[in-house]
């Protein structure tokens, strides 16, 4: 007996006697086949009987089986990248038979699978933790249910982390605008790159710690030093500054066989700024009133940066009065005031940093938001300082001191003080509720000062 395999081109292949196996190879994938068996037994002749020989030919069932094939590759891209991390996309296969479904993705890292295997709705996957100075070749397969048959691979993207830049030093600069501050630093030395693409491509800038703003490298900077200007900073708040050098390049070619994801170098040293600004002026505060004047005296304001007070100057009914006053000195005596009078005194803090002077367009621009002239001391040195709080002094209500002051029963070791009371009623003077006396040894009060008072 001998049994042979029908195949649609008519060409039949002998199996041998007594096997029920046969692999058919060669067929082309999509077509469909026609398979069927054909069994030949052949009687022996019957010598008792003196029967011819005779030969017996039997076929089975047919059965149609159509190849599949492997699966058509997944299309892969790089969708973007990021620090130390890459986010890539793909399309699920476009030409399946119908009978196949389609179970997932296999994620492969140098070769190696990524995890368990994704789920057929997922087309993203995020690649991170990525190492300084090494470089990850990915590819992806789809798997089916049948079988787990999986498709061909698709095309290996390499994607390289490049090495971590070296540490920077930032420095504040002077700043000449109020509310910024002025930073620079210096391309760090010793970066090795390979490509350009490892190249240090920006620097970010941190505020207390968080991102801020950046700053794209470029020759110049390279050569001469970077500059950053923060704006719009509260000058009466301090912050802390720093800088982060980082190599790679942001923008990608999706089609690209090799890309470069974001290395971040360490953070370099944090300083500390104020933004400056022209000072608070303080806020005057009566002192005394004496026959002599009326004595005011202030706090030192709060500085802003390195706007430091250079002096001070002291309105008199919004007119200039006396000199400018030293940054040192912290009271004044108004004696060119008679009893009766009604002053308003205002006080300026003054400062020789540009902020102290102000653009007349800002200037005017400020005036037509507020609805009224505002009180800015008249002079281009001085033009951005603003008069502090008025303070309205009545002079009158002076304590009426006695005429003479004498001394009694002197001895080795005392003597009475005697002075004399004015009960007549005087104007602009009120009448004393106690005296408080004052003694000390020599001409001047140096030392060893004593005081009492009466009631």
């Amino acid at each position: 007996m001998a049994l042979y395999l029908a195949s649609p081109t008519g060409r039949y292949r002998n199996m041998q006697k007594g096997s029920n196996k046969l692999t058919v190879n060669g067929l082309v994938p999509g077509l469909t086949y026609r398979l069927f068996v054909i069994a030949n037994y052949t009687l022996t002749k019957d010598q008792s009987k003196d029967q011819p020989l005779c030969e017996i030919q039997t076929m089975s069932s047919v059965i149609y089986y159509t190849t599949v094939g492997p699966l058509q590759a997944p299309k892969i891209r790089v969708v973007s990248v990021d620090m130390h991390q890459a986010l890539l996309e793909w399309e699920p296969p476009t030409k399946m038979h119908e009978n196949l479904t389609l179970k997932g993705y296999q994620i492969y890292v140098d070769n190696k699978p990524l995890g368990n295997l994704r789920n057929k709705d997922t087309r993203q996957m995020l690649i991170n933790n990525m190492v300084p100075g090494k470089t990850l070749s990915v590819y992806v397969v789809a798997v089916t249910r049948q079988a787990t048959l999986e498709s061909n691979p698709s095309r290996v993207v390499h994607i390289t982390c490049p090495r971590q830049p070296p540490n920077i030093v930032v420095a504040q600069q002077p700043s000449y605008r109020q509310g910024t501050v002025l930073i620079s630093w210096e391309r760090p030395k010793g970066h090795t790159f390979a490509t350009n693409e490892e190249d240090i491509s920006l620097y970010g800038v941190y505020v207390d710690g968080k991102w801020y703003g950046e700053v794209k490298s470029n020759s110049l900077g390279n050569k001469q030093g970077y500059q950053f200007i923060l704006n719009d900073l509260n000058p009466e708040q301090s912050y802390d500054i720093s800088v982060k050098a980082i190599a790679g390049y942001k923008r990608v070619d999706p089609d690209a066989q090799h890309v470069f994801c974001l290395s971040e170098g360490p953070m370099s040293n944090v300083i500390n700024v104020m933004a400056p600004a022209a000072p608070k002026s303080p806020t005057l505060r009566l002192e005394r009133l004496t026959p002599e004047g009326i004595d005011v005296t202030w706090q030192v304001p709060q500085q802003h940066g390195d706007a430091t007070i250079s002096g001070y100057q002291m309105l008199k009914n919004g007119r200039l009065y006396g000199s400018i006053i030293p940054p040192e000195v912290n009271s004044l005596s108004i004696r060119d005031i008679s009893l009766g009078d009604k002053v308003t005194l205002q006080l300026i803090a003054l400062t020789e940093h540009p902020v102290g002077k102000i653009d007349r367009r800002t200037e005017q621009l400020q005036k037509e938001a507020d609805q009224e002239p505002s009180d800015v001391f008249v002079g281009e040195r001085y033009a951005g300082c603003r008069p502090g709080a008025k303070l309205v002094v009545h002079y009158t209500g002076l304590v009426c001191p006695p005429s003479q002051v004498w001394c009694e029963r002197v001895t080795g070791h005392s003597a009475l003080i005697v002075w004399n009371k004015d009960d007549g009623p005087k104007s602009h003077f009120i009448r004393p509720e106690s005296y408080h006396v004052t003694w000390w040894p020599g001409d001047k009060p140096e030392e060893d000062i004593n005081s009492d008072s009466t009631t």
